[in-house]
């Protein structure tokens, strides 16, 4: 993840997510360095929503299946083994800060200032190439998420 004194990083975008939006991102880092990545991209935040099941887009993600484990292993396939075995910290790729400035972007939209774990999962579908991201959550009806999401966390619904 980028440090706050790189010039490049969203520090706007990342000093208005949540505690647990956070987290997100540094289980996410955490997959990256694992599968031996380079950077942080928009899959690992995905995957790291996965893995976190008591967080708001977690939550949405089981009304629609009861089972996490075949998506984390689509996302996983699809992220694949890199070869960076360095310790320590990643960068965000220019696809995971898309998504970070889509998910500000969403909690807007929905009338909050803070960038929550629901708001991260619209941003990471939303920057995915067109039809990507199907492949990525197999049999989940993203239109019904994004609705879902949408009804569940406007205020005042």
């Amino acid at each position: 993840m980028e440090s706050e004194s790189e010039p490049h990083a969203p520090l706007d975008y990342l000093r208005r997510l949540t505690t647990k939006g956070r987290r997100i991102l540094r289980k996410a880092e955490d997959e990256a360095v694992t599968l031996g990545h380079p950077t942080v991209d928009a899959a690992h935040i995905l995957m790291a929503i996965l893995r976190s099941p008591n967080t708001a887009a977690g939550r949405v993600i089981l009304e629609f299946t009861s089972d996490l484990a075949p998506l984390q292993d689509s996302v996983r396939a699809h992220l694949g083994a890199g070869g960076d075995r360095r310790p320590g910290r990643r960068p965000l790729s220019a696809q995971a800060r898309d998504a970070l400035k889509t998910a500000a972007l969403e909690a807007e939209s929905m009338g909050v200032r803070f960038i929550g774990t629901e708001h991260l999962l619209l941003g990471v579908l939303a920057t995915q190439p067109a039809g990507a991201a199907a492949p990525l959550l197999p049999g989940m009806d993203l239109s019904g998420l994004r609705a879902r999401i949408e009804a569940a966390y406007r205020p005042g619904t």
